[in-house]
C-alpha cells in the first residue's frame, strides 16, 4: 500500500491513470495531479458499510434493526458509484482537453485488466462450488451474465446478486467515454448536469406515479435509475476541470461546512429516508454524498481527511474490490451446510485473506501490465504503488 504522500515521485513521469488522484491548484491556479490517500479511505469506509449491512441482514436479529441498518449497504454502493464517476471523468476529460481525443482502446484495456482477472477467478470458484452443490443452484446463463457485466438485467441467485453494481459500472463506462468523445468540450459539463437532473426527475416521477412495477427492486439496478450516481461525480470533476476558478470557491465553501453533521445527516437519511420521502430519497442522498466527496477532495486540513487517511481504512480500500467479491459467500449466501459457523467476527477472516491473496497475486500482476495502456497527463506526478480504481460493489 502506498505509505504516504511522500511516495509521490517524478522519477517515472507516468500517472497511474485510475489511481485516486484529483486536480489541485497551485499558486497560478493551474491544475496538477496529486494522490489523495483519503480517497482510499473512502473506499474502505464504503466496503465496511456493505459488509456491516450484509452481516446485519444475515443475522438472526429483530426486524426493526434490519430495517434500520440494512440500507447502509446501499450507501456503501452509492459512495463507490459517485467516487468512480468522479475519478474516471476527471482523467478522461483531462486526456480530451490535452489531446482533443480519448484513446478508447487503451481505456477499455485498462478496465479489462483492472476488473476481469479477479472477477474471473471468483466466478470459476463459485462455479465449482455450485457444481459441487456447496452453494444454492446458479444457472450457467447467470454466470455468463456476470462475466458479460449484465447481472443487473439477468440472474436470481443470492451468491452472485452483488455483482449487479459491477455490471452497472461497466455499462456506464461503455456509454460515458463515447459521449465524452463525441460532445464539444464546452458541452460536456452541461450534458452531464442535464442528464443527472433528468434521471433524478424521471426516478421521482416514476416512483410518485407508480409508472413501473417498483415493488420489484430490480429497477434500482437499472441504468435509467442509477446512472446519476456516476454522473453527479462526473459533474464535480468537470466543474473543477472546466472552471478552474471554482476550485478556490468550492474549497472556501467546504471550509465553512460542518463536516461531522453532514456525515451524520447522510447516515441518518440513508437509514430512514425512504420512509420520509421515497421519491427524492436517492437524489438527496446523492447531494449529501457529493458535498462530502468535494470536502475530501478540496477541503484542506479538515479532521475528516485525517480520519479517512487512517492506515486501516486505506488498507481496506486497497483490497476492497476483492473483499467485496468474496464477502457475499460468507454473509448472505453462506451455505446452509456450514450451520452456524463461521460466526461473527470469525467469518471476516476468510474474505479478508482471500481479498489479500487476490490483490497481491491476481490483481497486482494485471495492474503492472495495465500501465502499458495508461494516459499520462502533461506534467503529472506519478504515484509509487498500484492503481486501484475498481468497480463499485453492490448490496443485495
Amino acid at each position: 500500500m502506498r505509505d504516504s504522500l511522500q511516495t509521490l515521485t517524478i522519477s517515472n513521469p507516468r500517472l497511474i491513470a485510475d489511481d485516486p488522484v484529483v486536480a489541485t491548484s497551485d499558486r497560478s491556479n493551474r491544475y496538477t495531479f496529486e494522490y489523495l490517500p483519503q480517497l482510499d479511505g473512502l473506499r474502505g469506509v464504503a466496503v465496511v458499510l456493505v459488509i456491516f449491512a450484509h452481516t446485519v441482514l444475515s443475522a438472526n436479529i429483530a426486524n426493526r434493526w434490519l430495517v434500520l441498518f440494512g440500507p447502509l449497504g446501499n450507501l456503501g454502493v452509492l459512495l463507490f458509484l459517485v467516487l468512480s464517476g468522479f475519478l474516471i471523468t476527471r482523467l478522461l476529460f483531462t486526456e480530451r482537453q490535452e489531446t482533443n481525443d480519448v484513446n478508447l482502446k487503451a481505456f477499455y484495456a485498462r478496465r479489462i485488466l483492472r476488473l476481469l482477472p479477479a472477477l474471473s477467478v471468483f466466478l470459476v470458484v463459485m462455479l465449482l462450488l455450485e457444481k459441487s452443490r456447496v452453494i444454492a443452484p446458479v444457472s450457467n446463463w447467470e454466470f455468463l451474465a456476470c462475466l458479460l457485466y449484465a447481472r443487473n438485467f439477468y440472474g436470481h441467485s443470492m451468491a452472485l446478486t452483488h455483482l449487479w453494481s459491477l455490471s452497472l459500472e461497466e455499462q456506464f463506462y461503455l456509454c460515458w467515454p463515447l459521449l465524452l468523445c463525441a460532445l464539444p468540450v464546452k458541452w460536456v459539463f452541461r450534458t452531464a448536469l442535464i442528464a443527472t437532473c433528468g434521471i433524478a426527475v424521471f426516478r421521482a416521477l416514476a416512483i410518485h406515479f407508480d409508472l413501473l412495477n417498483l415493488r420489484q427492486s430490480i429497477h434500482d439496478w437499472r441504468p435509467y435509475f442509477r446512472f446519476d450516481s456516476f454522473l453527479i461525480g462526473a459533474c464535480l470533476a468537470l466543474a473543477l476541470a472546466s472552471f478552474p476558478r471554482l476550485f478556490d470557491r468550492i474549497r472556501s465553501i467546504m471550509r465553512g461546512l460542518p463536516v461531522g453533521l453532514l456525515w451524520v445527516a447522510l447516515l441518518v437519511w440513508s437509514m430512514i429516508g425512504t420512509r420520509v420521502n421515497y421519491c427524492f430519497f436517492q437524489s438527496i442522498q446523492l447531494i449529501l454524498a457529493i458535498v462530502l466527496l468535494a470536502q475530501l477532495v478540496v477541503g484542506e486540513g479538515r479532521w475528516s481527511q485525517r480520519v479517512f487517511r487512517h492506515p486501516v481504512l486505506r488498507c481496506l480500500g486497497k483490497i476492497s474490490y476483492a473483499l467485496y467479491l468474496w464477502q457475499q459467500l460468507f454473509t448472505l449466501a453462506r451455505p446452509a451446510s456450514w450451520g452456524t459457523w463461521p460466526t461473527f467476527p470469525v467469518w471476516l477472516l476468510p474474505p479478508l485473506l482471500l481479498a489479500a491473496f487476490s490483490y497481491h497475486f491476481i490483481e497486482s500482476p494485471a495492474l503492472r501490465l495495465k500501465r502499458r495502456f495508461e494516459y499520462v497527463p502533461h506534467g503529472a506526478l506519478s504515484v509509487s504503488g498500484e492503481p486501484e480504481l475498481w468497480a463499485a460493489p453492490g448490496s443485495a
